[in-house]
């Protein structure tokens, strides 16, 4: 991902539901990577969950993962 503006970068990620389950932001560098827990710090069962890479407002890329516990 390349960010030649310095733009906030933020990893959204979803359960299958829609639910947000955490939002994962950097303002430099190129990697972002999320932990396996939610915006409280839980970690979450494992499953399979929909992502989505937003540079500045704009959506970028949106996929699913699967989390194995």
């Amino acid at each position: 991902l390349q960010n030649t503006n310095s733009e906030q970068i933020a990893l959204n990620v979803y359960d299958v539901n829609g639910m947000l389950i955490r939002t994962v932001t950097v303002s430099s560098g190129n990697e972002i990577y999320w932990d396996g827990k939610d915006n409280g710090g839980n970690i979450v069962n494992g499953g399979i969950y929909l992502y989505q890479i937003k540079l500045g407002t704009a959506v970028v890329k949106s996929g699913s993962v699967v989390l194995i516990r």
